[in-house]
């Protein structure tokens, strides 16, 4: 990151004698992307906002010089998706949905045959993906199942192109755990189960070649998976495959205990999987 920093500063002092010059604003939209994901390694949250806006400056300048070029889009498309994602965690989905649709802009007209794991079939799989989300919180169920339909077709080409890229794995991991969810509320309860166990069979497979950052997050995203697959598979009378889910989240928040210490959350967690577990017959 320092290393990166040193170039950018030396770039800037160049981009302030030479403005105009499309190679030196490339390579401080290049610079820029790079230190922006160094930053959020290290947990620089702040710093790696900042970097990324940056970017975004000189990707737009760069498509007004000429609107054509690919890859400024589809960096910038990631960075307005990226933002999307934080408005919509947040609970601003209007601000959210502004720049969703600014990422898809974007994208529009751009190939969707590209496996390469931070292509252009990638950020448009993703926008679909938080498409659903805002589609399924108006009610528009139907449209949100074939918009997440469509992202798990185009990452499951990526993952099967590069089993070991870790970022399409977890995007079709959460596609299939939102689409489960879908069919859940359409009462589709094969439907659930078939989705969800793909999902957390994809965390699972994650977890082994290694989910760095998201570690934990992923740990706690599985163990509520296998807790509502339990509930949905006891709900059907389906006693052994209840079990084994229960099981499965039991050992999740076990794991998560272990890591982080005895939080509420997990402690709560882990009782509640427990008993269900010993409900249906789980020894």
């Amino acid at each position: 990151l320092e290393h990166f920093q040193l170039a950018l500063k030396d770039l800037q002092g160049v981009h302030k004698a030479l403005p105009d010059h499309i190679v030196v604003r490339s390579d401080l939209a290049r610079f820029s992307l790079h230190s922006a994901s160094l930053a959020e390694s290290l947990d620089r949250v702040d710093d790696s906002a900042r970097l990324r806006g940056e970017a975004a400056t000189h990707l737009r300048w760069l498509l007004e010089k000429n609107p054509q070029l690919k890859l400024a889009k589809i960096q910038l498309a990631e960075i307005e998706i990226m933002a999307a994602e934080s408005d919509m965690r947040a609970g601003l989905d209007s601000k959210g949905a502004t720049k969703l649709t600014a990422a898809e802009k974007l994208l529009a007209g751009l190939p969707s045959n590209d496996t390469t794991p931070g292509g252009a079939s990638m950020q448009i799989a993703t926008a679909k993906g938080l498409r659903a989300v805002l589609l399924r919180d108006q009610g528009k169920t139907t449209a949100a199942a074939k918009s997440l339909d469509e992202a798990i077709q185009l990452t499951e080409k990526i993952v099967t192109a590069h089993p070991a890229a870790s970022e399409p794995l977890y995007r079709l991991a959460v596609f299939n755990w939102q689409r489960a969810g879908l069919a859940g509320d359409a009462g589709d309860t094969s439907g659930e189960l078939k989705q969800g166990k793909q999902a957390a069979d994809l965390m699972q497979r994650l977890l082994k070649v290694g989910a760095g950052k998201r570690d934990t997050e992923l740990r706690r995203s599985l163990a509520y998976l296998y807790g509502d697959l339990g509930h949905t598979a006891s709900s059907k009378g389906k006693k052994s495959d209840a079990a084994t889910f229960f099981k499965g989240a039991s050992n999740m928040w076990q794991t998560l205990i272990t890591k982080n210490g005895k939080l509420e959350e997990y402690t709560e967690g882990l009782n509640w999987s427990q008993s269900r577990y010993k409900e249906v017959g789980g020894r």
